[in-house]
């Protein structure tokens, strides 16, 4: 599992895959043993592991249902959410393990929800938002995937982010590299919908934002997609905002950024 974060934090989404099927394979196997042992009266000493056996045998699922999002395989994605949708039925329960199964499940209505609203389904907008609305802490995720499929199927979200525009304004409390790296899409893709949607002055701040967050994660992709973003929509840019940009560049020649030996690594999911 742990490798299996890794590769999800440096977004290597076949090898995340690989060490999800694995995950799957080696959980099962401890349970089916303890099922065995539990049936035949045989004394069995489980794995000392830092989790609840639940836990590696959901994110076996989960793991490998995100990696498929993450390629776009949306269809695919969502056949391994039942793996871990409702593992009430998982043996060997003790309460640490039922909090482990609810979490999971709370997790596959939102996962869920995501890959309807990738596919182009907005017809289930209004229960997504209502669910995001319940669970604060799904909220960002679920904006960067609505924001991501606005851009992608061309339809309309400003209700939702003016009903979103109170959390919106406190995503800049970011408290670790993943947030950042999820506040950076976010940024990513709204800079992105107001630009097609001509909200020129709002769309530029926010790639400027941007910017600015690629510079602290080191990141080289981002910081070139904000770029090439910047520069084809610059005669649209305030005077203010290109002055800014300006300096922006300028800092990072200043300082000799080497984004290519300096990746920055995002911590694990």
């Amino acid at each position: 599992m742990q490798l299996a974060n890794v590769c999800f934090s440096l977004h290597k989404w076949q090898e995340v895959e690989r060490y999800a099927d694995e995950l799957r394979e080696l959980a099962t196997a401890v349970y089916q043993d303890e099922l065995r042992g539990r049936k035949m009266n045989r004394k069995i000493i489980p794995p000392k592991t830092e989790r609840h056996l639940v836990v590696y045998y959901g994110q076996g699922f989960l793991l490998k249902s995100a990696a498929l999002e993450k390629q776009g395989l949306y269809a695919e994605a969502k056949k391994y959410i039942s793996g871990y949708a409702d593992l009430s039925e998982f043996e060997l329960l003790d309460e640490t393990g039922r909090i482990e199964v609810e979490k999971f499940r709370l997790w596959a209505t939102a996962n869920r929800y995501t890959l309807d609203v990738l596919l182009g389904d907005i017809e289930v907008l209004p229960a997504y938002t209502r669910f995001l609305m319940d669970h604060p802490k799904e909220i960002l995720s679920g904006l960067i995937a609505i924001m991501e499929s606005a851009n992608r199927h061309r339809f309309k979200v400003d209700g939702i982010l003016e009903q979103f525009s109170s959390q919106i304004h406190d995503f800049t409390e970011y408290e670790n590299s993943i947030q950042m790296d999820r506040y950076f899409r976010f940024r990513y893709e709204l800079a992105t919908y107001r630009l097609q949607n001509g909200q020129y002055v709002s769309g530029m701040e926010d790639i400027l934002r941007c910017l600015v967050l690629a510079t602290i994660m080191k990141n080289d992709s981002d910081f070139i997609r904000c770029v090439t973003l910047f520069e084809a929509f610059r005669p649209h840019a305030t005077d203010q905002q290109k002055t800014e940009y300006k300096q922006i560049m300028e800092g990072i020649r200043n300082e000799e950024v080497d984004f290519a030996s300096n990746r920055f690594s995002f911590g694990t999911v």
